[in-house]
């Protein structure tokens, strides 16, 4: 119910989304939106993920029961640049980072990611 489209359409985190999806999730999101210039738009994201109960079944096998409700964090940045009528330029970094339930669940085991992502459109 709540993903779908981009990191401003409710996706919850570029990276944490493949963790958790919808599932037994409480996030929490900061989001600004900033024009340097009419043709480039820029929208930092800090992410907190939370489970909403300790007992997972259904969602993500490896968090079937958890230590804790902290899954964990993600900061993203996205950069779009609309270069002109027919060309369109988009932008992606996340970092996420694993809380201590999700470290936990792993055998405390969960190491940092770092994903990048660019996307070019251009219309005839």
């Amino acid at each position: 119910m709540l993903s779908g489209g981009t990191g401003e359409q409710w996706v919850q985190g570029a990276n944490h989304f493949k963790v958790v999806q919808d599932s037994n999730v409480i996030a929490h999101r900061i989001q600004a939106r900033f024009r340097p210039s009419p043709k480039v738009e820029i929208v930092p994201q800090l992410w907190a993920f939370h489970a909403d109960s300790k007992t997972n079944i259904g969602g993500n096998p490896a968090l079937s029961f958890l230590s804790g409700t902290e899954y964990g964090y993600e900061a993203n940045i996205t950069a779009k640049w609309f270069v002109s009528r027919n060309t369109y330029v988009h932008g992606h970094l996340a970092y996420t980072w694993a809380g201590d339930a999700t470290r936990d669940a792993l055998g405390g085991d969960a190491d940092d990611w770092l994903s990048a992502m660019l996307f070019v459109r251009y219309a005839f």
